[in-house]
């Protein structure tokens, strides 16, 4: 499959077509070199290497891993919504990538992602948990209504500090969520690179019914919009 975007208008004309079997652009001292020239030759060059990956790769191969994963262990907290007065939207994201640890359980888990409050959905945290109540060894989870601290600096508040409190009712849950690990995509006859990305199909569920996949977009980027080009 070849891009769908049509570049044979102004102000690129390229009017490149595979039934003229040109394989070069050549240029004569003494002339102009057309705009058109330039890009057409990109396409000529682009063809060449299309043809010979598509004999080598499917649509939509994973070129260089690059990895998709299912977590059906997607382990979600919930808070409530102020700490000591304090909204905790203002700060939920401070959290993402730190250590935090419950005041009650002495339960601790890595922040791995977090969800603002959406409808009857509280600000959440997204967690793998790291160790269980060194105690008794059987709270492997954050308790209702705890205090919970971070390992670094949240908002206004320092590091090992409580700086926000779990829901009052069933604050741990279990969601699913689809990963994808950077990597190099056979993408209609170009390797296209895809970066980190999580997708949480059900933040308190691990049941999930969904078909996951890319949409591929073309798009023109112009000097107007980027400055850096």
């Amino acid at each position: 499959m070849t891009q769908k975007t049509d570049l044979n208008v102004t102000p690129y004309y390229d009017d490149y077509s595979e039934s003229d079997s040109y394989h070069r652009v050549l240029f004569r001292p003494g002339f102009a070199v057309q705009a058109r020239e330039l890009t057409q030759l990109q396409t000529i060059l682009q063809k060449q290497i299309q043809r010979f990956s598509d004999h080598i790769f499917r649509e939509g191969t994973i070129v260089i891993p690059g990895h998709i994963g299912y977590d059906d262990k997607y382990y979600a907290v919930k808070l409530q919504s102020t700490f000591s007065s304090a909204a905790i939207s203002s700060y939920l994201s401070s959290y993402d990538g730190t250590i935090i640890e419950g005041a009650t359980s002495g339960v601790t888990a890595k922040v791995i992602g977090y969800a603002a409050a959406s409808g009857d959905d509280p600000e959440t945290l997204f967690v793998k948990y790291i160790s269980s109540n060194t105690t008794d060894n059987a709270t492997v989870t954050f308790s209702a209504g705890e205090n919970i601290s971070s390992d670094s600096g949240v908002g206004s508040y320092n590091a090992d500090a409580a700086s926000a409190t779990t829901a009052a009712t069933s604050p741990a849950a279990t969601g699913s969520a689809v990963t994808l690990q950077s990597g190099i995509f056979y993408i209609r006859g170009n390797f296209v690179q895809a970066s980190d990305a999580t997708i949480v199909l059900d933040k308190y569920t691990n049941t999930p019914s969904y078909r996951v996949g890319f949409t591929v977009t073309e798009t023109l980027v112009t000097p107007e919009d980027a400055s850096g080009l």
